[in-house]
């Protein structure tokens, strides 16, 4: 009988050893690179049919999910544009609140999110050695789908920088988490 026990002890501590090593902790540190692609419409000069100027460029995000619902993220872009046949560039820094729920599975995870938060957009036109600074907050949405430490995200965001003149931002970051 001593024996059974004893076997019976092993095998169930290994077992829930095994499967507890199988569930994932999706908490804590990610960190990852962008690709961007930004918009800046400024409807003040009616007198352009196009009002649109497009950027593209990169990023770094990093990511601390706290639980299942909040996680704080910040970043940097660097994004270039020709419209016009002018060297325009833009540099943005932000950090906020993203504001979801995380599904999980036993490897996987995704979480539907909507963000909050504050950032530094520097535009320049190099062309002209006209720079300018706005700090202004953002909205955005995204979703995030994670396996393993493994995770991809989508996310826009928006600032209105003037009345009559949205940024906009949406990024692809892929990375790994801590």
């Amino acid at each position: 009988m001593m024996k059974f026990t004893l076997i019976t002890v092993t095998l169930a501590t290994l077992l829930s050893g095994v499967a507890q090593a199988e569930q994932v902790d999706f908490d804590g540190l990610s960190v990852g690179a962008s690709v961007v692609g930004q918009a800046y419409n400024d409807t003040s000069d009616h007198n352009r049919d196009d009002d649109t100027t497009q950027f593209t460029g990169y990023g770094i995000q990093f990511d601390y999910s706290m639980n299942k619902i909040l996680g704080i993220t910040g970043g940097y872009t660097n994004t270039s544009s020709d419209d016009w046949g002018l060297d325009l560039k833009t540099e943005r820094f932000y950090t906020g609140a993203n504001i979801g729920y995380r599904f999980e599975g036993e490897q996987w995870a995704v979480k539907p999110f909507g963000t909050i938060g504050f950032n530094t957009i520097e535009a320049k036109v190099k062309d002209f050695s006209v720079n300018k600074t706005f700090n202004k907050p953002y909205l955005g949405v995204g979703v995030s789908l994670m396996y393993k430490q493994l995770f991809a995200t989508l996310a826009t965001d928006a600032t209105k920088l003037d009345s009559d003149v949205v940024f906009v931002e949406s990024r692809l970051t892929l990375g790994y988490r801590f």
